[in-house]
């Protein structure tokens, strides 16, 4: 599904016919591609415990596995070979009270989360537990932006079928609603309705009659400000950059030839 999305929103951002428009949503529905599973830290969760009853159901595997000292050294990084391996049931209690802190910084709402959280009051120094856990910040910013794109896709694709329909763009979100949309989708940054801007297809260099955008990563509504290309994906992160202040996340910004 998120290839899937790629694939989709890099189409849309491109000028494509209208009999595409149909097709496309056909698409979006046959995948149910509505509101994404709020519980995928719970699976990750549950693939995780199986993976440590599977290293603690062998002995051989937890004392010459992959676990050893020469691995741990190798991952200098990552690892600290002077950390205890710990008991089974040690690891799971300590998985589950990461896991714990995790699903609610995640339930938290994006504009109130602390974005230096490093997931760290929770983990025991064991060497299993002890490296997995720094990085997961990158897995729920990868979540929250697939998130937000799935909700954008179907907007911009209700957005022109409005236009196909009625003739012309909806003057707001608000006017897809039942027809075209069941209800205005939601911005995670801002924890209100996506921005939708009308603009002048004349003067606009690329030719568009709107902007749908996300305030993105400094929380602030500048009208639909793009940032320099290659910092675009830095404007939709739950992390503060200084690349993410004074601009948004324009969802139809269009795909540069290059």
């Amino acid at each position: 599904i998120p290839l899937l999305l790629d694939r989709l929103n890099d189409t849309i951002r491109r000028p494509i016919p209208d009999d595409w428009i149909e097709p496309i949503h056909a698409v979006l529905e046959r995948q149910l591609l509505g509101e994404p599973d709020r519980d995928w830290i719970e699976y990750e969760r549950i693939c995780t415990l199986d993976s440590v009853a599977w290293i603690f159901s062998d002995p051989s595997r937890v004392r010459f596995g992959r676990w050893t000292p020469y691995l741990a050294q190798y991952h200098q990084n990552r690892w600290n070979e002077a950390e205890p391996l710990g008991t089974y049931r040690r690891n799971v209690r300590a998985f589950n009270a990461a896991y714990d802190e995790i699903a609610s910084y995640v339930a938290t709402p994006i504009p109130q989360r602390d974005s230096r959280f490093a997931f760290r009051s929770s983990i025991e120094d064991l060497l299993l537990v002890e490296p997995f856990f720094p990085g997961f910040r990158h897995a729920i910013n990868a979540h929250e932006r697939r998130v937000a794109i799935r909700r954008a896709t179907r907007a911009l694709i209700a957005i022109e079928r409005y236009r196909i329909a009625r003739g012309r763009y909806p003057v707001a979100l608000a006017d897809l609603v039942p027809d075209f949309m069941p209800s205005v989708p939601l911005d995670s940054w801002a924890n209100a309705p996506l921005c939708y801007l009308r603009i002048d297809s004349v003067s606009d260099p690329h030719g568009r009659g709107y902007i749908l955008y996300s305030v993105g990563a400094d929380f602030a509504d500048n009208g639909g400000t793009s940032p320099e290309p290659r910092f675009r994906h830095d404007s939709l992160s739950i992390f503060h950059t200084n690349q993410a202040q004074g601009v948004d996340y324009i969802f139809n910004e269009p795909i540069s030839p290059d």
